[in-house]
C-alpha cells in the first residue's frame, strides 16, 4: 500500500492529465487535487493496515476475556462514477485492500482511460495477480 501510495505521488502530473482528458476536470484546480486525494487514500489505508491485528478489549466480567479481530469480507466489488473516478474508488477499495480483501472496481465508462492508468501502478506497486480487478 505504501509502495502504491509512493507511485501514485510519483505519477501525479499523469494521473491528472489522463483525469483531464478523460472526464474534462480542470487539470490545476481540480485534478491535482483529486490525485493528491488519492496518494493519501492509500496512506492512510497502509497505516490502518498496521493496526489490524486482534485486540484484547477490557471485559465487565473479570473472570473472561473478550478478544476482537478482524477477518477479510473476501472480494469488495466498486463501482465508481465519472465525476470523481479516482477518489470515489479509493475510498472504497484502499481500505478493503489493507484489510486483505480482492477488489473488482468498474470505473465509469467515461473514465476508463485514466483508472486504467492508476492500475498500472497497481501493477508496478507489485499488487498480486487476481487481488486488484479491473472492468
Amino acid at each position: 500500500m505504501n509502495k502504491a501510495s509512493q507511485l501514485i505521488a510519483g505519477e501525479r502530473e499523469a494521473l491528472a492529465r489522463a483525469l483531464s482528458d478523460d472526464q474534462g476536470k480542470p487539470l490545476v484546480s481540480e485534478a491535482y487535487d483529486e490525485v493528491d486525494e488519492l496518494v493519501l487514500y492509500f496512506s492512510m489505508a497502509a497505516e490502518d493496515a498496521k493496526r489490524q491485528s486482534g485486540s484484547m478489549p477490557h471485559s465487565v466480567d473479570p473472570t473472561r476475556r473478550v478478544l476482537q479481530y478482524r477477518v477479510p469480507l473476501g472480494v469488495v466489488g466498486v463501482i465508481s462514477p465519472w465525476n470523481w473516478p479516482y477518489t470515489m474508488g479509493a475510498e472504497l477499495f484502499a481500505p478493503a485492500l489493507a484489510a486483505g480483501n480482492s477488489v473488482i472496481w468498474v470505473p465509469a465508462p467515461s473514465t476508463a482511460a485514466c483508472s486504467a492508468l492508476l492500475v498500472e501502478i497497481f501493477v508496478e506497486a507489485g499488487f498480486p495477480n487476481g487481488v486488484f480487478n479491473f472492468v
